[in-house]
């Protein structure tokens, strides 16, 4: 029972390890940046102040943006009654406008303030950093509701999960077997498991969709 009991803890850490690797990844650059930015104002002095400050400001949104949707998505913040889906639709909306390669299309986002199944929310944001994916290039995303039912769905060129994903967000793979690149599917099927919710995901020509239903 002791080894069993190690061997399953080690899991555990494994995926702790591999999905901090992952925020931290995606983090990494802005937070760099703003550093860069004080660097460069020390090195240079007051004739940089301006162009510095331009610098920390964008990376200072850039890691504040990504840290909301990274909160909604990972935290417990993401299953706090009080988040609504308004909430999501404001952080993942800022998120994608980062980098401005995604079209973002929620209808009735802004006005949707309806009572939400615990967890939904949460899944919600993690779903959208999931399709988010699949458009490495230039794309739309489309969101939309019933009840509690929520359809997500990516067009672009190319459009497409990545090897492994279905699988890890089915669950059909070890732990042992992720990388950083496939930890967020295998997390996000986890905690719809635990919410009691379904997933499906459609691939298409250039097109991607996952379903939401609780």
């Amino acid at each position: 029972m002791a080894t069993q009991s190690n061997s399953d803890a080690e899991k555990q850490v494994h995926l702790l390890e591999l999905l901090s690797s992952r925020i931290c990844h995606d983090l990494i650059s802005p937070v760099g940046a703003i550093h860069n930015g004080l660097e460069f104002l020390e090195d240079m002095g007051p004739d940089a102040l301006e162009d510095a400050l331009e610098l920390m400001k964008h990376s200072t949104k850039q890691a504040t943006t990504k840290l909301q949707a990274f909160r909604f998505a990972y935290g417990a913040g993401g299953r706090d009654p009080s988040i609504t889906m308004k909430d999501v639709h404001h952080a993942m909306s800022a998120y994608f406008a980062l980098e401005s390669k995604v079209t973002f299309d929620w209808e009735n986002g802004e006005a949707d303030r309806d009572e939400m199944p615990s967890g939904l929310c949460k899944l919600t944001a993690g779903a959208l950093l999931l399709m988010g994916e699949t458009l490495p290039k230039k794309g739309t995303i489309t969101v939309a509701r019933e009840g509690s039912t929520v359809h997500i769905s990516a067009e672009g060129e190319p459009c497409k999960f990545r090897d492994g994903t279905v699988d890890a967000l089915e669950g059909n793979c070890e732990i042992d077997n992720l990388d950083p690149r496939l930890v967020h599917p295998f997390v996000l099927g986890l905690s719809a498991r635990g919410f009691g919710c379904s997933i499906t995901t459609e691939q298409g020509e250039n097109t991607t969709s996952i379903t939401l239903e609780m």
